[in-house]
């Protein structure tokens, strides 16, 4: 579902960003389609425009302290993995948009 070039291109951004020692063993990575109602694709307007589809993907850390979400390969937000809407979302696979995101928070 995914492409290499987009999971190096997440990858670099996740390491520049926020974790230097970044490896890949420490995260659980999903992807997933997600249709959106503009080419915002979750970062921006909720006003419809025209469905778009865009892949989702979740690093979600093994050990628990941070969640990665991306929309296609640009950054979206940063979740707490123990969050029951968030759980309930990935499960789902339905991420929020990133104005929502504050709903993954506690």
């Amino acid at each position: 579902m995914y492409t290499e070039s987009e999971l190096a291109q997440i990858e670099q951004d996740i390491i520049e960003r926020f974790e230097p020692t970044y490896s890949m063993s420490d995260f659980d990575v999903y992807s997933f389609t997600q249709i959106w109602p503009n080419i915002d694709i979750g970062l921006g307007s909720k006003e419809y425009e025209a469905d778009t589809a865009a892949t989702t993907y979740v690093f979600a850390a093994k050990d628990n302290h941070i969640a990665y979400i991306y929309f296609g390969t640009k950054f979206a937000y940063c979740a707490n993995p123990l969050n029951k809407n968030f759980k309930k979302d990935l499960e789902n696979e339905s991420m929020a948009y990133a104005i929502d995101s504050e709903r993954y928070l506690k």
